[in-house]
């Protein structure tokens, strides 16, 4: 998912011993368009499929498929980082956010 030169991807991880389900944020060079990671932002729930900015770009929010739950995250508008907000919103097996 991309926003104003800030991507997004989900990660889900690998193995029960060493798991780490987390979303990558890449800022992306306008000049160039290289991307560079930015931050690693592990999630509460398991298994993040889809994510999605909300329409004014403030908020990102990551569906766990796994443990059936919707987290959100503000997006910090100096640096585009992602801030945990709300976790846990009931969402019976999410793989995708349409908008």
């Amino acid at each position: 998912c991309i926003r104003d030169s800030i991507l997004v991807t989900s990660n889900r991880g690998v193995g029960p011993e060493h798991r780490l389900d987390s979303l990558a944020v890449f800022h992306q060079d306008e000049g160039t368009g290289l991307l560079t990671l930015t931050q690693i932002q592990p999630t509460i729930g398991q298994t993040p499929r889809d994510v999605q900015f909300t329409a004014d770009g403030a908020w990102l929010v990551a569906a766990l498929q796994t443990t059936d739950t919707l987290e959100s995250y503000r997006v910090d508008a100096e640096n585009g980082r992602l801030i945990p907000g709300t976790a846990g919103f009931p969402a019976p097996s999410p793989a995708c956010i349409a908008q």
